[in-house]
């Protein structure tokens, strides 16, 4: 039973930091960090995407680079409503966004202690997946101060 997609950042993170741009996945006409906001706020709203009759239908991504074990958090979302060309387009974004989350942060390091996010364990509560994990908390759709 797969209860979730792979880990899809690239390994090394110094070929990381420059891919998205090297490989022209960011607009030279919008700026990476307009790209990366956008990018954000699309894949925030997956999250709350979570209806599901199975919990085979339940799977979380990686999102945001940490320079600390793992990303800097994980999305739980349920498949029920995307078709396979939606999950595909969404996986291009997670890495897209990870890509670019990962350049940003290394053009202005900041430091703050290392704590790895757990990896989501699966719960079906009211046909909505949920991460039974007690230490994770909801994110908020979209903040206009962060970036």
């Amino acid at each position: 039973m797969l209860l979730g997609c792979q880990s899809i950042a690239p390994k090394d993170p110094e070929s990381a930091s420059n891919s998205a741009i090297n490989n022209n996945q960011v607009s030279e006409s919008v700026p990476p960090k307009v790209q990366h906001k956008r990018l954000r706020e699309t894949l925030l709203a997956v999250s709350h995407q979570t209806y599901a009759e199975t919990l085979n239908q339940c799977r979380y991504f990686p999102m945001g680079y940490s320079p600390c074990e793992g990303p800097a958090r994980y999305i739980v979302y349920s498949i029920k409503t995307m078709s396979s060309a939606e999950q595909a387009k969404l996986l291009q974004q997670v890495e897209e966004y990870n890509q670019l989350d990962q350049f940003i942060q290394e053009l202005r390091p900041i430091t703050s202690h290392c704590q790895p996010k757990p990896v989501p364990r699966f719960s079906l509560i009211n046909n909505q997946c949920r991460d039974a994990n007690p230490l994770l908390k909801p994110l908020p759709m979209s903040n206009s101060n962060q970036i």
